[in-house]
């Protein structure tokens, strides 16, 4: 073949001869955590940091779920356990996630980070919601395990709902 031939070649492929390019995949950042052994995760963007909780102040008169209160650089945050909502059982952890919540001061009682991925939005399953309302996002496979994507904004929005009826 001499030039002239793969000249040609090149400049059939760029007008529109060639394969048509793939659509471009859409990922989800997630933070998977662990409640005792059990995987779970949450959008990245929605974890400010995590801690090991010092002191865990008790509060009276709130729904079983929330642990408690930390001190965050002279801030108190409400820190909520997640395996209480779950499982109904208490997390025996000191690690705390601190959340971004707009102005409220919100934690989730954690055993441990697990690591953070990227998941192709494809891989990511529906999760039918019960009684109108869902704790889970959808799900995805790890490892063989499934890992539930926690609602964020269903917590947030069950705590302030239990906190008024209480």
């Amino acid at each position: 073949m001499d030039n002239r031939e793969l000249v040609k070649k090149l400049s059939a492929a760029a007008e529109g001869d060639a394969a048509p390019e793939a659509a471009p995949v859409s990922y989800r950042k997630l933070v998977v955590f662990l409640l005792d052994d059990r995987s779970y995760s949450i959008d990245s963007e929605e974890v400010k940091e995590v801690v090991i909780a010092q002191d865990l102040y008790y509060i009276p008169f709130v729904p079983p779920y929330v642990a408690g209160l930390i001190n965050r650089h002279g801030e108190p945050h409400t820190v909520l356990d997640l395996k209480v909502v779950l499982d109904n059982e208490k997390l025996s952890a000191s690690k705390v996630m601190v959340m971004n919540h707009g102005d409220d001061q919100i934690a989730f009682l954690i055993t441990d980070i697990e690591r953070i991925i990227l998941v192709p939005e494809g891989e990511i399953a529906a999760v039918p919601s019960s009684e109108g309302s869902s704790l889970f996002q959808g799900s995805f496979t790890l490892e063989g395990r499934e890992v539930f994507i926690i609602n964020a904004s269903e917590v947030y929005d069950r705590l302030q709902h239990d906190i008024r009826n209480v």
